[in-house]
Parts: structure tokens; C-alpha cells; sequence
């Protein structure tokens, strides 16, 4: 279909049966890398493999993390600066088990491959986000969430740092199906470059 819209555009679409193979996946990025593809098309099973590098993924959580921290340093009330630094603390393990669990890639990273514009069709599968917020039970609000839409996160922190906040398609016909968090899950914590504390 995109070929017959756009026919002068070059094209690679990549197979997770043929070629994201472990056998053939180095070789896919290797293409993906040296090759000048207008648009690479690929499925969500694919584009989950394929990390950030270790310094970059690592970065963009410790910016949360010093984010976090400086909103605990505006808190005003005794309870909320402890709840804050509840959330502090799960925020801390859930980056020690990020890093603990972190596969380095052994061939091109996402911030390798010269990627510029991300579109994502069905994105609402991305929605299951950590939420860190001042409010306790509440419907929706998690600190703990999906590791598929962790990942989605940080490579939209860097299309969206390297394409000063453009760059970025989410595309869903069932962006909330649940709860009002689901909205700020997709529509601002995706988006932003360094995260911020929930103000919900």
C-alpha cells in the first residue's frame, strides 16, 4: 500500500520471520543502518528488539531521576513529601533492575540507525506507563508499568530531543479505554524529552 502512494520512495520492509531472525537480525541492521531507506516498516515484535545503547537509555532515566528529585524539593506537606519519596524509591529500583536486566546490543542501536520519524500504528498497545504522582488511589495511576512501553518512552525522548519535540506519530482509534491516565500516558509523558512528576 505504501508503495502505491508514495512509488519513487525507497522502501525496506522488514519480515520478523525472515529477517529479524537471530540468524539474519545483524545483517537487517546492518542494512537498515547503510542503506538510504525513506521509510522502514516493521512490526512491533521487531522494533521492541532493537535498544537504545547503553549510554543513552541510561541517561534518559537518570534524568528522570533528578527530575523526581527536584520535585521532591518543592513538596509542601510532610505527607506528600512522603509519598513523593516512596515513589522516589520505586523509581530507583525499577532503573537498578532496568540496568541490572539491560541487554547491550551487539549490533546497530535505535540511536545508531539515523531514524528521524517514528510512526506507530495501534499505539494504545504503548500506554501502560509508570506514572509517579502526588495522588494515591486513584484509578489509573501506577508506578509500575509495562517494560514494552518503557522502551517506547526512551526512544521517543531521543527522536523527540534530536527533532526539538517533532518527529513523533501515535496513531490509535482507542487512545483511552479505561482511564483518564491513559491520555497522559500517550499524549505527554511519550512526548516530553525529560519527564516530569505527575501533577495530575
Amino acid at each position: 500500500t505504501y508503495r502505491q502512494l508514495y512509488p519513487s520512495d525507497r522502501v525496506l520492509a522488514v519480515s520478523p520471520n525472515k529477517d529479524f531472525t537471530p540468524a539474519k537480525r545483524k545483517g537487517t541492521l546492518g542494512k537498515m543502518k547503510s542503506g538510504e531507506y525513506d521509510v522502514i516498516i516493521m512490526a512491533y515484535s521487531s522494533f521492541d528488539m532493537i535498544t537504545l545503547s547503553k549510554e543513552c537509555s541510561f541517561a534518559r532515566w537518570e534524568a528522570r531521576l533528578r527530575t523526581y528529585r527536584s520535585y521532591i524539593g518543592r513538596c509542601r506537606t510532610y505527607a506528600e513529601r512522603s509519598r513523593a519519596e516512596a515513589e522516589l524509591k520505586r523509581l530507583n529500583d525499577a532503573y537498578r533492575k532496568y540496568r541490572e536486566n539491560f541487554k547491550d546490543s551487539d549490533t546497530a542501536c535505535f540511536d545508531d540507525l539515523g531514524i528521524d520519524i517514528l510512526v506507530v500504528d495501534e499505539a494504545h498497545n504503548f500506554k501502560n506507563l509508570a506514572i509517579f504522582s502526588k495522588m494515591n488511589n486513584v484509578s489509573g495511576i501506577s508506578s509500575s508499568g509495562a517494560k514494552k512501553s518503557t522502551d517506547m518512552q526512551l526512544k521517543c525522548q531521543y527522536l523527540s530531543e534530536i527533532n526539538d519535540g517533532r518527529g513523533i506519530v501515535f496513531a490509535t482509534g482507542t487512545p483511552i479505554s479505561n482511564t483518564m491516565c491513559e491520555m497522559y500516558a500517550v499524549s505527554y509523558t511519550h512526548l516530553r524529552a525529560h519527564e516530569t512528576a505527575a501533577n495530575l
